[in-house]
């Protein structure tokens, strides 16, 4: 009797801890990918966007509710880290709420509200952060891995058959700047997934798709599936022709690329695979460079993302009228004006934000909340290091994405609407010891 009764409760733990990994996983991949997958169901039923997208933030507040109210808050237990990025919310939370609301300084032309913005940074953003933290025990890094890698694949196939229906079939859509959208009743062109998004959306699913290729240690199938998601999460890359991620994807194609050879060498029974591999690719590489600088002005003709690489290595900051480039300047001369607690959480020339995370701390909370953001991402690096040094692959796994977020915060982030951002952070915060495991897919 008393075993069947352990048994009983077992199971009921074991149902108990699926349903928080479920909870935690879908949680992570709504705040961090709901919108791409939203918007290009959206322009697939030709229907707005305004209510799909209320209803996946309500899911998001939902699950992060259930999540932070089923689990016993230990304190602690919370690491120095999550200590310093909760000193930071505080900081920047007490600045957003006496600038907009007491202040009521409107952000850009006046078109997103208090209750935008609040719901965005307090109900998208922290909740779902404060409910991962408190339930951090149960992760499941490999689970969350395969998740990750599955739900991108679908959002990106989604995203260019969305493109490929409007547009066609041609190589001429890499010409220009594409975005996920519809035609309305009166002949209006609504656009639901701009090209940043599109290219954030490929960058993931390329990068994961690589690392998976790589790091599987499972079946040829696997392979197989990684191969078809790099190619397409390069295609809708493309599509997007947005700079910012296109450079965050080079550096992070290095990183996985120096991962991959970091590894073989450690493991000395791979060292001439990988070796053979890393000859392979030198030479396809050598080979095709010259083909590439001799057709170099055809390929910018036809390739939009060459033209804007082109435009923008080519010019000085002094004769760049990006109005990004007015913005950061804008905002650090904010900075210096008020080093010790920042300004506003706006640059007030714009009434905008500054397209770069990085200054935007410096701007809204000066030195003092500098300090203990900055060394958040301190931390992240140094554990990230760690994870790679220990070959750590699913950890690594995780941080690869948050790196795509965390440096695309450098081009087109901000503090208060990059929900993505902040929910990477808390994360590869919380990810677990650094022994090494293998990747498995399955």
């Amino acid at each position: 009797m008393r075993l069947l009764k352990k048994r009983s409760l077992t199971n009921h733990l074991i149902n108990h801890t699926g349903l928080k990994v479920f909870l935690l996983n879908s949680l992570v991949l709504l705040v961090a990918f709901g919108p791409n997958l939203s918007l290009p169901i959206c322009s697939l039923l030709k229907i707005p966007s305004q209510a799909v997208s209320v209803g996946v933030r309500v899911l998001i507040f939902t699950i992060s509710i259930l999540l932070f109210f089923s689990t016993r808050i230990n304190l602690n237990k919370i690491k120095i880290s999550i200590f310093l990025l909760i000193v930071f919310w505080l900081i920047y939370s007490s600045k957003l709420i006496y600038d907009v609301s007491f202040l009521q300084i409107p952000f850009g032309n006046g078109n997103r509200t208090a209750i935008d913005i609040y719901s965005f940074f307090f109900g998208n953003a922290l909740l779902p952060c404060f409910a991962l933290i408190i339930n951090r025990k149960y992760l499941n890094i490999s689970s969350l891995v395969k998740w990750q890698f599955v739900f991108l694949l679908i959002v990106n196939i989604i995203t260019v058959s969305q493109v490929y229906l409007r547009y066609g079939f041609s190589v001429e859509i890499f010409a220009e700047r594409n975005a996920i959208g519809f035609d309305d009743k009166g002949g209006k062109v609504v656009n639901l997934m701009n090209p940043i998004l599109l290219s954030i959306t490929g960058a993931s699913l390329g990068i994961l798709s690589l690392f998976m290729l790589f790091f599987s240690k499972e079946f040829r199938a696997s392979k197989l599936i990684s191969s078809f998601g790099l190619i397409i999460g390069i295609v809708t890359l493309l599509l997007g022709a947005s700079r910012g991620p296109t450079l965050v994807f080079t550096i992070c194609l290095l990183l996985v690329s120096s991962i991959y050879f970091y590894d073989g060498f450690i493991s000395k029974t791979k060292v001439l695979r990988k070796i053979s591999s890393f000859i392979f690719v030198i030479l396809i590489t050598v080979g095709l460079i010259p083909s590439i600088i001799r057709n170099i002005d055809t390929l910018k003709k036809n390739v939009e993302i060459l033209r804007r690489l082109d435009r923008f290595f080519n010019k000085t900051i002094s004769d760049d009228g990006d109005i990004r480039v007015k913005l950061v300047d804008g905002a650090m001369q904010q900075f210096m004006d008020h080093p010790i607690l920042g300004y506003r959480y706006l640059e007030m020339t714009y009434n905008f934000y500054p397209h770069n995370i990085f200054v935007e701390v410096l701007m809204a909370t000066g030195v003092v909340g500098g300090f203990f953001f900055y060394s958040v991402m301190l931390i992240i690096l140094f554990k990230s290091g760690k994870y790679i040094v220990s070959r750590n692959f699913s950890s690594i796994g995780i941080c690869l994405i948050g790196f795509i977020f965390l440096l695309a915060g450098l081009t087109s982030g901000c503090l208060f609407f990059s929900v993505n951002f902040w929910i990477y952070v808390v994360l590869i915060l919380c990810l677990p010891s650094y022994r090494s495991n293998s990747l498995k897919f399955y």
